[in-house]
């Protein structure tokens, strides 16, 4: 069945994603940080989609090494050459220096680990929900990210599920093309 047969719309191209360049620069801050999810049969595409939004490349922000829900133990999932199991988010930035990753808290100074391992989301009928991101990526980027944002909201293109604090777009959440949901931000935007 491969990715595909998991959307109602299928997946886009490459060429496609990075043709979104337009309406994502439209819709995200002059100075920016993207974390961009790469797939490992396909490890360089997600430079042309860098260079076509505006965006360079900083440095591997996470890698989730999903696990089986029972057992704990590394899923030992589909790929090419090796078990592909590991799910890679780089960090890319537009406009922005370099940031100091330690955030100093009442707990101490924080800086989130590199390596997730969690296990897949599952829907009601225990059946993994796919491209569903575990919960903990996004609270690693609120609270690594966020103190940056001065007052920026985030945007999850693609998403799957609404998250409070969060624009969340794409077809799973909102039943329309991302191009479109991408256009209504936009002129949402310039209109305040």
């Amino acid at each position: 069945m491969g990715a595909a047969g998991n959307y109602g719309r299928g997946t886009m191209p490459t060429a496609d994603i990075a043709a979104l360049g337009p309406w994502v620069q439209a819709v995200c801050m002059p100075d920016a940080y993207l974390f961009l999810w790469v797939l490992e049969s396909m490890p360089h595409d997600h430079l042309q989609v860098l260079e076509a939004w505006g965006f360079e490349q900083v440095c591997t922000a996470f890698s989730w090494t999903k696990t089986n829900r029972v057992a704990g133990t590394p899923f030992f999932g589909p790929g090419k050459y090796t078990a592909g199991n590991l799910e890679r988010c780089i960090l890319a930035r537009r406009n922005r220096k370099k940031f100091c990753c330690w955030h100093s808290t009442a707990e101490g100074a924080w800086k989130p680990a590199q390596a997730i391992v969690e296990p897949h989301e599952c829907d009601e009928n225990n059946r993994k929900i796919h491209s569903r991101k575990p919960v903990e990526v996004y609270q690693r980027i609120e609270r690594w990210i966020g103190p940056y944002l001065e007052g920026c909201g985030m945007l999850e293109m693609f998403a799957t599920q609404d998250r409070p604090g969060w624009v969340c777009l794409g077809d799973s959440v909102t039943g329309r093309d991302i191009k479109d949901d991408l256009a209504d931000l936009a002129e949402r935007m310039l209109q305040r």
